[in-house]
């Protein structure tokens, strides 16, 4: 799924990965964000997040912004740039996952969701045992 959607994404002239995708739909929907909000939400570890922050930045994405409250600490917007690149994104992604419906059945689809669901859920409760 990952390398198709890369392959869409780059076929509508798209700049980012899906991951980095991801973080600018967070910061348009959530605004100013902290790297350990995004590092917790999307459950990456700080160096990733980083990296994809930086790969943002220097496409012109998204940008660091001081934090007002603790000068140590920087949140993330996203820029003009990253809202149009969203927008571009939403319409592939909507064309994939009609591709999707029309080749799977709904019953089909709805069991991996919840294989899925049922995955993250024991994954999710293991990490918090260790």
């Amino acid at each position: 799924m990952r390398i198709y959607l890369k392959r869409k994404f780059l076929d509508a002239g798209l700049k980012t990965s899906p991951g980095q995708l991801g973080v600018l739909f967070i910061l348009k929907k959530d605004g100013l964000c902290s790297m350990s909000y995004l590092s917790n939400l999307l459950e990456a570890d700080n160096s990733s997040i980083t990296r994809t922050v930086d790969r943002l930045e220097k496409s012109g994405l998204a940008k660091r912004v001081l934090n007002e409250k603790d000068r140590r600490e920087f949140h993330v917007e996203i820029t003009a740039e990253g809202i149009k690149e969203t927008l571009k994104a939403k319409s592939v992604i909507a064309s994939a996952n009609k591709f999707i419906e029309e080749n799977i059945s709904a019953e089909k689809l709805m069991i991996f969701a919840e294989v899925l669901d049922s995955l993250n859920k024991l994954l999710r409760d293991e990490k918090g045992k260790s």
